[in-house]
């Protein structure tokens, strides 16, 4: 699960999401600090960390606008969840709602139902 730690996180109890079996929760700005002052090598390094942390799993849980566009890009089901003013949700609503690859929580407990129906689907 790619889950927002910073001030655009929606009001939610994600404890149940956490709590999970096989569930890894982690928000991709948990990273080192970068000490380099090039820019575009940091932006590739941060999509490549990206794709590696999307990759390990075979689901995605996000609520991140980029977390949703990169699991499109490798081909990974997942379920998002709105951030705090629905900047993902209009995203999705606008571009990639047509793809069976997406499927939009509103709450946490929506989130388990739909990942656990795709894994006995």
């Amino acid at each position: 699960m790619l889950l927002r730690t910073d001030a655009e996180r929606a009001a939610r109890d994600d404890r149940l999401l956490r709590q999970s079996p096989d569930a890894v929760a982690l928000d991709w700005l948990d990273e080192t600090p970068p000490t380099e002052a090039d820019f575009t090598a940091r932006a590739w390094a941060r999509v490549e960390r990206g794709l590696r942390l999307l990759s390990r799993g075979e689901q995605v849980v996000t609520d991140r606008l980029h977390g949703h566009i990169l699991a499109l890009l490798l081909g990974l089901p997942h379920v998002v969840l709105d951030n705090d003013y629905g900047k993902v949700a209009a995203y999705i609503g606008a571009w990639t709602h047509g793809s069976p690859l997406v499927r939009q929580a509103a709450t946490p407990d929506e989130a388990m139902a739909l990942i656990g129906a795709a894994i006995t689907a």
